[in-house]
C-alpha cells in the first residue's frame, strides 16, 4: 500500500472502515491511484466512480 494512502487511512477513522468494506480489485486500484487522490472524500469518489464504470466486472 502506498504512504499517500497509508496517510488517508491512518488519520481518517472512517475512511478506513470504508475502505476495508471494498472488494479487493477496488482497494487494488484506489491504492494505484493514490497519488491522485489527497483525502478520503476523494478516495470514496473514486472508488465509487470505478465500480461504477467497471462493467466488464459486474456482466
Amino acid at each position: 500500500m502506498t504512504d499517500e494512502l497509508n496517510q488517508i487511512l491512518r488519520n481518517d477513522p472512517e475512511a478506513k472502515k470504508y475502505f476495508v468494506t471494498l472488494p479487493q480489485y477496488v482497494k487494488e486500484a484506489v491504492d494505484s491511484n493514490a497519488l491522485q487522490i489527497k483525502n478520503a472524500h476523494e478516495m470514496r469518489l473514486f472508488a465509487e466512480s470505478f465500480m461504477r464504470d467497471d462493467s466488464f466486472r459486474g456482466a
